[in-house]
């Protein structure tokens, strides 16, 4: 169903525009990224929603687990950027809705870095970069 013949570098496969790789054991935020560096790629930056919608029915046939994926807050408290720096989308579609209603991200200069939850249904969440998930990486299409 996923193709990587002559796309996408060993490990990786081609979903939709991207190649994706995902570790399966579970990292910190930034040990992810370290991780990812390790495989020739970064964190996956989700910033189409098309784009978006594959990964996360992919993520959805491999089984429900917690993603990191390369969005943070970090710098600079309130101000969503990916790791290449470019300004993230905020609000519907890609964020989830907190237990009690209210639209993520929230818990501000506590909750910085981005993951995909299952429990969002794959929607964007922030929580502590130091919680542990599975790891989902990107590389360019060769």
């Amino acid at each position: 169903m996923y193709s990587t013949a002559g796309i996408c570098v060993n490990t990786f496969v081609l979903l939709g525009t991207q190649c994706i790789h995902i570790i399966p054991a579970t990292y910190a935020w930034h040990d992810a990224r370290t991780q990812c560096g390790l495989v020739g790629g970064d964190l996956i930056i989700l910033d189409d929603c098309e784009q978006y919608q594959k990964v996360s029915l992919y993520l959805a046939e491999q089984g429900y687990q917690d993603y990191w994926i390369g969005g943070s807050d970090r710098a600079v408290e309130g101000q969503w950027r990916w790791v290449d720096g470019s300004p993230m989308a905020m609000g519907l579609p890609y964020w989830g809705n907190a237990y009690y209603g209210e639209l993520k991200p929230n818990e501000p200069g506590v909750e910085n870095c981005l993951e995909l939850s299952c429990v969002w249904m794959y929607r964007f969440s922030n929580t502590l970069c130091s919680n542990v998930r599975r790891v989902i990486c990107e590389a360019d299409p060769i």
